[in-house]
């Protein structure tokens, strides 16, 4: 949550708090770069605290590059290191090189002619994936969030991440146990057991040294027998209780017994128990419960003092395991005997408004080849299709830049002159970044070029339907505009 009143600060510069700030603490500079000071308060403090976390996520992103620093500033986004400087090519340079020399004005895009004379040709094909936006100055956005805006659930696995790699950095040395978890979600039992293994797997049961971990003082050794210390796999496989347990039920164990510090080791074998040739199937198939039942044992007796018996646990959890493979023989009997001629219910085209057209748009990208297939329909409240269109498109790179090639449709619309006009598609990156576009800082180049489609020639349009709709056909060339265009032509010379 501190990390987010960051990203406020960072993305609205001239609020309350951010003005507040800066003339207390940073008068000359900016948040990312601001130190403690002089008598900081507590919240400048925590502010500060959350700022380290959002610097490890923050991406520049190029406006009209006019404060990016070329050889300086991180603004390359490397899929393997991250945000960092580009290469220097050459043995001279202009180390005040800033990114708004490098834009084509009239493209609104890279020049590319300028990369290739100063930067090495790795480097060129990352700035050329994320395109400026000249519109506005350089801006953040937030690099683990696919449309760039800051959530705190991104955040708080970006955290747990960094302490994983900061202070356990022998797990990444042994064996992934994701393959595991994967196995977890195919055993052969109820959800609320497979949710159970799933926590065994993560150490995310409420056994004494998990609670321990987590700053809360308890006695640390088993409650049933006080001997060692409790943990999961002393719980599960290595208590006597447990020991006994496993011995009544008959379900096949290692050769030497099960790890007496490995969890992992011990749900592995388990996991794979239906394999075996030794013992019954109908025992074989019953040790999740097993499992569960003397979790739900250790919690009887802290709880209510009541210590269950060896083959109480091994009774109850067959007779669970065995009414639900009764019910799942039943629920397929039931199903067989269902007609099987019922249809899926497709979703059906929804009809535009009456007046109103409706434009369906769709693409096919091949990432192999790299070519880009495009088409939109217009339709009518009717279903009656107007117009189509196809057009392919080469050298596509990435299917992000695909989804981009889709707004030569909304410059048709804008050549056909359709005014009441409904887009439709699976494009709703495209569409929330028009909508929303602080929620979507990361696709504001596509935003920005969206719109351009819709507004660019609007002029000239309206000049050419005054033929038709106001039945000026006299032809001719003046100086200036159409006095009754002058006020638009004013409005759009604002933003130049």
């Amino acid at each position: 949550m501190l990390a987010k009143q960051g990203w406020r600060i960072v993305q609205q510069p001239e609020s309350l708090l951010a003005r507040f700030l800066r003339s207390r603490y940073y008068p000359h500079g900016e948040f990312l770069s601001a130190g403690l000071g002089t008598r900081p308060s507590f919240a400048w403090r925590r502010l500060l605290f959350g700022r380290e976390l959002l610097l490890k996520g923050l991406r520049l992103e190029v406006g009209n590059g006019e404060t990016t620093k070329v050889w300086i500033d991180r603004w390359v986004d490397d899929p393997i290191e991250g945000l960092i400087a580009p290469w220097i090519r050459n043995t001279s340079f202009d180390a005040n090189l800033m990114a708004a020399s490098l834009i084509d004005r009239d493209t609104r895009r890279w020049n590319t002619q300028a990369l290739q004379e100063i930067f090495v040709l790795g480097d060129i094909e990352l700035i050329l994936r994320r395109q400026p936006v000249i519109n506005r100055g350089d801006f953040y956005s937030w690099k683990f969030n696919r449309s760039g805006n800051f959530t705190v659930k991104s955040a708080y696995w970006l955290a747990c991440d960094v302490k994983t790699k900061t202070k356990q950095p022998e797990a990444h040395m042994l064996p992934s146990v994701n393959p595991l978890k994967e196995e977890v979600w195919k055993v052969l039992t109820v959800p609320k057991i497979k949710i159970f293994l799933w926590k065994t797997l993560n150490d995310a049961l409420p056994v004494a040294l998990s609670i321990l971990k987590r700053g809360m003082k308890v006695d640390d050794r088993c409650q049933l027998y006080g001997d060692v210390e409790e943990d999961i796999n002393h719980v599960l496989f290595t208590c006597h209780i447990a020991r006994q347990v496993w011995a009544v039920a008959e379900i096949p164990s290692p050769r030497l017994g099960f790890n007496e510090t490995s969890v992992f080791e011990n749900l592995n074998f388990l996991l794979g128990v239906k394999k075996l040739r030794s013992g019954s199937a109908d025992k074989r198939r019953a040790w999740p419960w097993v499992v569960l039942n003397l979790w739900k044992s250790r919690n009887k007796f802290l709880f209510e003092g009541r210590k269950w018996l060896a083959e109480e646990i091994v009774e109850k959890a067959k007779k669970e395991a065995d009414e639900w493979f009764l019910a799942q023989v039943v629920e397929k009997e039931i199903h067989q005997k269902q007609p099987k001629d019922l249809k899926l219910v497709k979703q059906r085209w929804k009809p535009p408004p009456e007046e109103w057209l409706m434009c369906n748009i769709a693409y096919d990208w091949d990432k192999r080849s790299k070519s880009l297939g495009v088409a939109w329909v217009v339709r009518n409240h009717r279903g009656v299709v107007i117009c189509h269109s196809r057009r392919a498109f080469a050298e596509i790179a990435s299917k992000d830049q695909a989804k981009l090639q889709t707004i030569w449709a909304a410059e048709s619309m804008n050549s056909l002159h359709f005014n009441k006009l409904i887009f439709a598609g699976v494009f709703e990156v495209l569409f929330g970044a028009v909508l929303r576009p602080q929620a979507w800082p990361s696709f504001l180049f596509q935003r920005e070029e969206f719109i351009r489609s819709l507004v660019t020639n609007r002029g000239a349009s309206f000049i050419a339907d005054s033929v038709n709709q106001k039945g000026l056909v006299q032809s001719y060339v003046a100086t200036g505009s159409p006095s009754w265009l002058f006020e638009f032509f004013v409005n759009e010379s604002r933003f130049l």
